[in-house]
Parts: C-alpha cells; sequence; structure tokens
C-alpha cells in the first residue's frame, strides 16, 4: 500500500488518517526484511490564534455573527495556553504568529469568511455548531 506524508519533526503526517484525533505516526523498520509498521502518537492540538490585519497573509478569515445559530464555531476567549489545549472553541490570542497555531484576519463580509464565529462568555458554550472544514485545525 502507497501512502503519501509529510515528514515533520521526525513523524509522518497522513492526509485524512483522523484528523479530529490529531494523529502522527513514525514507520518503523528494524531491518530491510521486516514490513515497516507505524507508530503512533498523539498530537495536542489548540487554538493559539494571532490577529492579521490583511487575510493575504492569514491562515483563515472570519466574521463576526450575533446568534449562536448562525455560527459555525462558538468562540470563547481564554488567557491561557493551557485552557485552549484541545478545544477549538476556546482561543488564547497570541501576539506572535510563530507561537500561534492559527493566523486569523476579521472581515466584516459573511460570504468572504471562512467561519462564522459567535462570542460567548462560557467555556462549556464554546464550540463547534455544526460539522465544519476547519474542526480540528485551529
Amino acid at each position: 500500500m502507497n501512502v503519501s506524508c509529510t515528514k515533520q519533526a521526525g513523524f509522518y503526517e497522513l492526509p485524512g488518517a483522523v484528523p479530529l484525533l490529531g494523529l502522527r505516526c513514525r514507520l518503523i523498520a528494524l531491518s530491510d526484511q521486516i514490513t515497516p509498521c507505524l507508530q503512533f502518537q498523539a498530537v495536542t492540538k489548540m487554538a493559539l490564534i494571532n490577529i492579521k490585519e490583511s487575510s493575504s497573509i492569514a491562515d483563515y478569515t472570519a466574521c463576526i455573527v450575533s446568534s449562536r445559530n448562525e455560527a459555525d464555531l462558538a468562540v470563547c476567549i481564554v488567557d491561557s495556553r493551557a485552557t485552549a489545549k484541545g478545544k477549538d472553541g476556546l482561543w488564547c490570542y497570541m501576539e506572535s504568529a510563530s507561537t500561534a497555531t492559527s493566523k486569523l484576519c476579521w472581515v466584516k463580509s459573511r460570504g468572504v469568511a471562512d467561519l462564522l464565529v459567535c462570542m460567548v462568555t462560557s467555556r462549556a458554550e464554546a464550540g463547534w455548531r455544526r460539522d465544519h472544514k476547519l474542526k480540528g485545525k485551529l
């Protein structure tokens, strides 16, 4: 079986392989005669967001909507990276783009936005409101 994957930090990212869990694998071959096996490692995702002024240098564009029913994602802003760990709906703003997991540009038009966001004050309310292509990628 041929699998196309990309190498990052000694691990290979398998496209389409359980992306919501963020699994990485390492190919292990003890010798040339033994078939390589896969060793899996969980990757902790977190929403560390850096705001950009221009959509051309952002990973994604987002538009704020007033109702959770209109939103793709309900977002609660948190002060700590640890709190944001593993939760797309809990955002920790980062000043540096290099420490952020996603660069986001706010737009006014819903039609050009990759993501519709409703801001909430409770962590319990934060999270995906519907299935979305960015789930697990922030």
